[in-house]
């Protein structure tokens, strides 16, 4: 993370970027900031949060959130739609997904066809949000209001 912080800060530096990242006490105390009106451009996290049980609190207030994009890197990690990983960030809401990865996709079709769903996907609030602002629509993405 410290390293898309750099890159943040190098490339956008008018940005406020927040790090959502730390033990249980302080990720909750970040919580409550930002519930509160903390305002920032960008927030960065681990995959960690939707791997574990214990981070539902973590979950549960990034779902919370209205995010325009969602940018996924080391994307090929979600190439199972079977992992909680994948079924738990497919919970979260956002506009617009990117996923990145410097692996090549060489696995199987399956493989392949869980990262595009991946990146096809809308989520309904979202949507929701988008039918609101008329125009904005992206007519090269898929517009479901559903999640798996």
């Amino acid at each position: 993370m410290s390293n898309w912080e750099r890159e943040l800060s190098q490339w956008l530096p008018h940005f406020r970027t927040v790090v959502y990242h730390g033990a249980q006490g302080e990720r909750a105390r970040m919580r409550e900031e930002l519930r509160g009106g903390g305002a920032f451009d960008v927030l960065l996290t681990t995959y960690t949060y939707f791997e574990r049980e214990a981070c539902g609190p973590d979950r549960a207030f990034l779902r919370s959130m209205q995010f325009v994009v969602m940018a996924l890197d080391e994307a090929h990690s979600l190439k199972n739609a079977g992992s909680d990983r994948y079924r738990r960030l497919l919970r979260i809401p956002f506009e617009r997904r990117v996923l990145l990865t410097g692996t090549p996709i060489n696995n199987s079709l399956p493989e392949l066809l869980c990262l595009l769903q991946v990146s096809a996907m809308r989520c309904g609030r979202a949507a929701a949000a988008r039918a609101a602002r008329p125009g904005l629509g992206c007519p090269c993405c898929v517009c479901a209001d559903t999640v798996l």
